[in-house]
């Protein structure tokens, strides 16, 4: 199939992902039954129905892969691509063809898995008023080119904490206020998360794009089995709030899989994948599939990491999704199917175990 190492990295890290097993292993889109022409969703069903059927063997994913082709055009060739890029594309492909899928208010596989809300508060450096944005994000990519500048002999090396401190600290910006009407170069923009998501992704931007190159940062960015996002929420970042920043529950994560690259170029090297399935962790280098520990996982050299959500057991009002830090309202992304995943999880990664530990 050519340079699809990035292609199986991905696909390896949905395969793990519990909600996304949950959604195709409960029928909720069928393969044999949509109409729909290039369906990535139907891709993901034939990929799920092939690994739990009672003949399990190598998945080759031709059909995907032309899915992909026909979709997305700047990916349409048998060289190596960006790891990330595929991710981003097939989230934008399942979205398009998954039932319940809008441009408002989506509740699709998706949307009720990845997204959450990113907040951008401007404060004006003369009137000071505060101009707060929100907007859907399905990753958080994070720049390490301004840390590894810095970095020099006896530097603390990088690490996903300080990436995310870096990430939400104000910067100076520009911009015009529409309470005082005057324009400043003196206004502070600061990131942060206002929502966070059941799977939390992050892209460690390695590499630099140029006209006819691209180079790699290949610093070692340290990370941990768990985190806390607490510390980058928007109510713990807006200082001088005494809002209730809720339970520790709604902020921890556990890693759930690592994508690394090998390799100084974005078109060529190679890529792999680190993935937990119940407490076990693998490594899987194309077809190569081997027992790792959780230590040689948090050594790897990430591109891309995939947290879950530890506790996904909390109910939201009727008809809304709980925001803590202002007690907003939203439409509900409806997690009800997915919840179930504390029922039938175990049953479907024992089996996913077996078939690892035969390959």
């Amino acid at each position: 199939m050519g340079n699809t190492c990035y292609m199986n990295v991905v696909v390896q890290t949905m395969v793990h992902n519990p909600l996304v097993r949950n959604y195709y292993m409960s029928d909720k889109h069928n393969y044999q039954l949509c109409e729909t022409k290039d369906c990535m969703s139907c891709e993901m069903d034939r990929l799920f129905t092939k690994i739990y059927s009672s003949e399990p063997g190598p998945f080759v994913p031709t059909s995907m892969l032309h899915c992909l082709w026909v979709k997305s055009s700047e990916l349409a060739t048998y060289a190596q691509h960006d790891a990330h890029e595929f991710f981003i594309s097939m989230l934008n492909q399942i979205h398009a063809t998954t039932p319940g899928s809008s441009q408002t208010n989506c509740t699709c596989l998706v949307h009720s898995t990845f997204a959450g809300l990113l907040q951008s508060d401007v404060q004006c450096g003369h009137c000071e008023n505060v101009t707060s944005r929100s907007e859907i994000m399905l990753d958080i990519s994070l720049e390490l080119k301004p840390a590894a500048q810095n970095m020099g002999a006896g530097n603390t090396e990088m690490t996903l904490l300080s990436c995310l401190k870096r990430f939400t600290q104000p910067e100076k910006t520009t911009y015009k206020c529409d309470k005082c009407e005057k324009s400043s170069n003196d206004a502070t923009k600061q990131l942060s998360i206002r929502k966070l998501p059941p799977v939390l992704c992050f892209q460690l931007k390695r590499f630099e794009v140029g006209a006819a190159s691209s180079n790699k940062i290949d610093h070692v960015v340290r990370f941990g089995a768990t985190l806390n996002m607490a510390p980058f929420s928007s109510v713990m970042v807006r200082k001088g709030t005494n809002r209730d920043p809720g339970p520790d529950s709604m902020y921890e994560y556990d890693l759930l899989a690592v994508v690394n690259h090998d390799g100084q170029m974005m078109d060529n090297g190679h890529y792999t994948n680190f993935a937990r399935c119940q407490d076990r962790w693998y490594k899987f280098d194309d077809a190569k599939v081997t027992r790792v520990t959780l230590q040689e996982c948090l050594k790897s050299s990430a591109y891309m990491l995939v947290y879950v959500k530890r506790h996904l057991s909390y109910r939201a009002p009727p008809g809304g999704v709980f925001i803590p830090e202002d007690g907003e309202i939203l439409p509900n992304i409806d997690m009800s199917e997915s919840m179930l995943m504390e029922l039938s999880a175990a049953a479907q990664d024992e089996e996913l175990l077996q078939l690892l530990e035969d390959a």
